[in-house]
């Protein structure tokens, strides 16, 4: 059974007045491989993706759309799965490890 998560409760919950926010930090990945390769989800593998290259500012988020926009086919199309268990498995660690939770917060 996947996590739910109910919007109007999390807006109902009491929040501080301030947020702090720190750097990013990468819990978690995964890869989907293509449908020659059997299409599966892949967490841990972060072969899929590409690396961070700091963009020239300012940036057209526009630039090349809609003309060089490609729909993917109707059955090729992701749902929240891997999201969720990738959020799961992040969970899973953070319980397991209390050294691992407390260097994440750290950071």
């Amino acid at each position: 059974m996947l996590a739910t998560f109910e919007v109007d409760r999390w807006l109902q919950q009491k929040r501080p007045a301030e947020l702090h926010v720190s750097q990013p930090y990468q819990t978690g990945c995964w890869s989907k491989l293509s449908a020659r390769q059997g299409g599966d989800v892949q967490h841990g593998d972060n072969s899929g993706l590409h690396p961070f290259c700091s963009p020239d500012l300012p940036a057209d988020l526009g630039l090349g759309y809609p003309e060089q926009y490609v729909k993917k086919a109707d059955d090729a199309a992701v749902g929240v799965e891997p999201v969720a268990e990738a959020v799961i498995r992040v969970s899973l660690m953070f319980t397991q490890s209390s050294s691992i939770l407390s260097a994440v917060y750290a950071v």
